[in-house]
């Protein structure tokens, strides 16, 4: 069986970990395969908020196996925190994947990244510093945790916490798909802060967007069955760079407020503003998008008029979304908003995700 893929169609913070978690009842394997702790994603099962940084999404379905892929970079101390938060080493046996291959944020790279970082507004997790010293044949594998090369930079609990964990997880990927198995391939950030295709140079240090996700894993084109863009129904953007849409203003602020923009995490404030057809057909493009799925459609709930650039106005419906799981219950404008914003994009709308709750969405 192929793979999908689930992207950020936005600068991130789209609500992908969700989606994720969602989705991954109907897989076998969910992978990371780039990125680091820089991004945060946030699951909510039963009102129960976990917040994960290096751990996959699919963590909270024990049936499912979990793979930090080649593509990832990612912090020692951090990765044996939050599996020692789910149970620790023993919860993830059999389940949880490490890429030998996948590059240490060493804690020299997070000071670096936090004294020259600041001008684009990076969250200073040693992201940036991590890929250039991979991109510079300098850096450290997780291998090297394997042959003893970290045992002066990280104790010996955090070591013996992921050690079993760490195999090569290329030859795992495919042996799975040759065997069958269903495999979710699960992005970080967003296309537009990608580093090839995004708002250079505010942008992160790896690559986003679907060709990502065959570097970052070592499978190949064929193995891609569809690609699940995932858009909020506003935008928000951490940090640095252009905005276009954005909301400095009342109309920011409220979506902030309503939507709990903070970084998940730094707890900076998310620049609020409206959706941008232009940017959203572009990532649609680049990523060859089948499916989009909507989140926060609820946080509009309250509007009056809703801008969508350069679509025009839609007016507001004025009556609660939140938790609704029937389409058949979405109100007229909220239908005439959801088709404005997506008509253009040539994916087929799937998912409305109308809170942060696992199972409040709705399937068209």
């Amino acid at each position: 069986m192929a793979a999908d893929v689930v992207i950020g169609l936005q600068y991130g913070d789209e609500g992908k970990g969700k989606v994720v978690d969602y989705l991954a009842r109907n897989y076998d394997y969910v992978v990371r395969f780039h990125g680091g702790n820089n991004a945060g994603h946030t699951l909510v099962v039963n009102n129960n908020r976990i917040a994960v940084h290096a751990l996959p999404s699919g963590i909270l379905h024990p049936q499912v196996c979990n793979v930090i892929a080649n593509g990832c970079v990612i912090d020692l101390d951090q990765l044996a925190k939050e599996i020692n938060q789910h149970g620790g080493p023993s919860a993830f046996t059999g389940r949880l994947f490490v890429s030998n291959a996948a590059h240490v944020i060493l804690p020299s790279a997070r000071i670096v990244d936090q004294e020259t970082g600041g001008k684009i507004g990076t969250t200073g997790k040693g992201i940036g510093p991590t890929y250039a010293a991979k991109m510079n044949r300098t850096g450290l594998r997780f291998e090297d945790i394997l042959n003893g090369s970290m045992s002066s930079v990280y104790s010996t609990d955090t070591i013996d916490t992921v050690r079993p964990f760490i195999t090569n997880t290329v030859k795992l990927l495919q042996m799975a798909e040759k065997s069958g198995a269903s495999i979710l391939l699960e992005g970080a950030q967003g296309s537009l802060l990608d580093i090839d295709h995004g708002t250079y140079p505010y942008v992160t240090s790896s690559n986003c967007t679907v060709g990502g996700a065959l570097t970052g894993t070592g499978l190949n084109h064929k193995s891609i069955r569809k690609v699940i863009g995932v858009m909020k129904a506003y935008t928000t953007r951490v940090g640095e760079g252009p905005f276009p849409t954005e909301q400095p203003n009342e109309i920011g602020d409220k979506i902030r407020q309503i939507g709990g923009e903070f970084g998940t995490t730094t707890g900076r404030n998310r620049r609020c503003g409206w959706l941008n057809l232009t940017e959203l057909r572009n990532a649609c493009a680049i990523n060859g998008v089948d499916y989009l799925v909507v989140t926060k459609l609820d946080v509009l709930d309250t509007f009056e008029d809703i801008s969508i650039e350069p679509a025009g106005v839609v007016k507001g419906w004025n009556t609660s979304t939140k938790g609704l799981r029937n389409k058949h219950k979405l109100p007229t404008n909220a239908v005439k908003y959801l088709n404005m914003a997506t008509k253009s994009l040539n994916a087929e709308l799937k998912y409305v995700s109308t809170s942060p709750e696992r199972e409040d969405m709705i399937v068209l």
